[in-house]
């Protein structure tokens, strides 16, 4: 099994080499699960909706998160109808005092078409 994982996609710059770049390289290395992190996506702040779905449409089985994810309040509101975007458990910290979504796993199957969170 081949897996590609993108660590840490940082604003537009970041997004624009995902969006460029990524179909090729799953093509051309032939892989079968690509992981991006998105977490500070939106111009080093969180991410947004749309970004997460630039990142679908990019390839990416799935999009992880970390703790600058919160940083657009937008994300709390689609976070549950994103199925493939995969959010931290642990960080409910002082510095974040709102109730953060508490799903942090997701599953795959070999193919696409069945994955489901």
């Amino acid at each position: 099994m081949r897996i590609l994982f993108v660590g840490d996609v940082v604003g537009r710059s970041g997004r624009t080499a995902i969006s460029e770049h990524l179909p090729g390289m799953i093509r051309d290395w032939a892989l079968d699960l690509v992981i991006v992190n998105g977490e500070n996506s939106a111009g080093g702040f969180g991410i947004t909706e749309a970004i997460y779905q630039e990142f679908i449409d990019a390839g990416a089985d799935a999009v992880t998160l970390g703790n600058h994810a919160w940083d657009q309040r937008e994300a709390l509101v689609f976070i549950e109808r994103a199925p493939r975007l995969v959010r931290q458990r642990a960080l409910r910290a002082a510095a974040q005092p709102w109730s953060t979504p508490k799903t942090a796993s997701a599953r795959w199957s070999s193919t696409p078409s069945a994955a489901s969170s």
